[in-house]
């Protein structure tokens, strides 16, 4: 049979309009990721994918992938992809907080087209909730397993037919396989539950689970994560639908280096730091990989967007790992053959100030913008910053000696700010009217993202806090309002060892954030994000 596949991306939030100011991204980058593998088969018209409904141009392949924000406003979108495409694969991705937005999406599937759609979860939960023990082949679960909580009967058995934990490019595609060769097409569901264990070839760092009568069955993937060849550009096989006002309104890339999702640093409270991912970042052809998806991105643009300039956001936890061997030689490449395009990227406040030759260097090959992640007004107050490597000078001082550089470098730069890390109320309002006066003395930072710290799982790393993330983080209304200008945030999962925000504290931050906003209009609102 044709296999006919949707993913999406599950929405954080039951209604409102929470995030829209910061998560401007339309392009639902993890998604895109997980899916590459079966993608360039499909593009390739090769086996079960290319005859499936993804072997189009990348303009129709990426109508049936969906980013979902708000489950009362993007239902009706999602249903209707549902009616019009008839799924057998469901691809749902999705962090802590998307949760109970994913189950919610998996019931409608699952009332809509029954065992006929296989539905599959995977994303940054799944890989924090089931993982191997250190130093042993154990398979652990947390308890916001969605494989354990439907072993437990805290959710219907039938939610998930399989979650994914980790990273596999082939997996997604062997799962199509599974169901394009099964003998039955009735049910796409059973098809996947009992061929499971024919996946266990696909090379990978990678979990795969199923419950059957309450009893948990796992695949595990091997270790080895070598393949053929190197995958096409995200932009190469879905297109490029996100514009930033950091870029001056172009059509924008999510690029990678592909060197691993995980950070140089620790942070505690960070899901992409080394405790949680297991790893850091490999980057050997990592330079020449990020030119070739930079060069790619500018391709996609003059055929998709010929009147407009193509511009790209390095998604990488911070540039090519901070490495300044990998810089200079990106630096090299980008000089000898120029991508013809205009990115940024993340850096670290002490990477800036430690490396500025090296971003000047990058100006002259396209480099427009910095995001850092300024967090805090003083990291001690909060327990300490992994990335605080330079603690001889005030935090504050050191980030105004960036704004300042890069201002004079005519780079520009946007800021994130977290709150709920321990800091008291009157700090938080000290650092919003820093940053305002920062404004009217270097015009930057042009972009400030906020966002309220939540727990994790953090392969167990979440001091004990076991949440189960079944709760939308936001209870209501009044929540959802106080909450509007930031991106992540939550009222039920603070960090372990701290209070649950208080709802008249927010309020009045949200008014001097929406003070701060219109200190900039021409800017507010931008920010470069990392989606599910």
């Amino acid at each position: 049979m044709a296999l006919r596949v949707v993913a999406i991306s599950a929405p954080h939030y039951q209604t409102g309009r929470i995030g829209e100011r910061v998560l401007s991204s339309s392009d639902p980058v993890s998604l895109f990721n997980a899916c590459r593998h079966a993608a360039a088969a499909a593009a390739r018209r090769s086996g079960v994918w290319g005859e499936s409904n993804w072997n189009g141009t990348r303009i129709e392949r990426r109508r049936s992938m969906l980013l979902l924000h708000s489950l009362e406003a993007d239902v009706a979108m999602f249903e209707a992809a549902l009616d019009e495409v008839r799924p057998h694969l469901l691809l749902i991705g999705a962090m802590s907080l998307c949760l109970p937005g994913a189950i919610e999406c998996a019931r409608r599937a699952r009332e809509m087209l029954g065992d006929r759609v296989a539905i599959v979860l995977g994303g940054w939960h799944a890989s924090e909730t089931i993982f191997r023990a250190p130093g042993s082949a154990r398979v652990v679960h947390h308890a916001g397993s969605p494989v354990r909580l439907m072993a437990q009967g805290r959710l219907a058995e039938d939610t998930f037919d399989v979650v994914v934990s980790g990273e596999a490019a082939g997996l997604v595609t062997r799962l199509g396989e599974l169901i394009g060769t099964a003998a039955c097409e009735s049910s796409a569901a059973r098809a996947v539950r009992r061929g499971l264990h024919q996946t266990a070839s696909v090379p990978g760092n990678w979990i795969a689970a199923s419950v059957h009568q309450g009893v948990v069955r796992e695949v595990v993937g091997s270790t080895s994560s070598s393949q053929d060849a190197p995958l096409p550009a995200p932009s190469a096989l879905f297109g490029i639908s996100t514009v930033f006002d950091v870029f001056d309104h172009n059509p924008t890339a999510h690029v990678f280096s592909d060197s691993g999702r995980g950070c140089i640093y620790d942070c505690t409270f960070c899901s992409e730091g080394m405790s949680a991912v297991g790893s850091r970042p490999q980057l050997d052809g990592a330079a020449e990989r990020l030119c070739g998806q930079l060069a790619t991105a500018a391709t996609i643009v003059a055929e998709d967007h010929p009147v407009r300039k193509a511009a790209a956001f390095v998604e990488d936890s911070v540039f090519l790992g901070g490495s300044p061997r990998a810089i200079e030689r990106f630096v090299t490449l980008a000089r000898a053959h120029p991508p013809g395009v205009t990115f940024g990227c993340q850096f670290t406040i002490d990477q800036v100030l430690a490396r500025r030759d090296l971003l000047i260097a990058l100006v002259e090959v396209g480099l427009s913008y910095v995001f850092v992640g300024l967090e805090t007004s003083e990291p001690l107050m909060i327990g300490g910053l992994s990335k605080n490597v330079r603690p001889q000078t005030a935090w504050l001082h050191r980030m105004e000696a960036v704004l300042a550089f890069l201002s004079s470098a005519g780079i520009l730069c946007g800021v994130g700010v977290l709150f709920g890390l321990g800091e008291d109320q009157q700090s938080r309002l000290r650092l919003v009217s820093v940053l305002e006066r920062w404004r009217t003395t270097y015009g930057s930072p042009c972009t400030v993202s906020f966002n309220w710290a939540v727990q994790h799982p953090l392969r167990g790393h979440d001091g004990g806090r076991n949440y189960r993330y079944l709760d939308w983080a936001l209870p209501n209304t009044d929540w959802i309002s106080a909450f509007e200008p930031f991106g992540e945030a939550s009222a039920l999962y603070p960090l372990a060892g701290r209070q649950h925000p208080r709802l008249s504290e927010v309020e009045e931050l949200r008014g001097a954030i929406e003070t701060l906003n219109r200190s900039n209009l021409d800017t507010a609102g931008a920010a470069v994000s990392r989606n599910h």
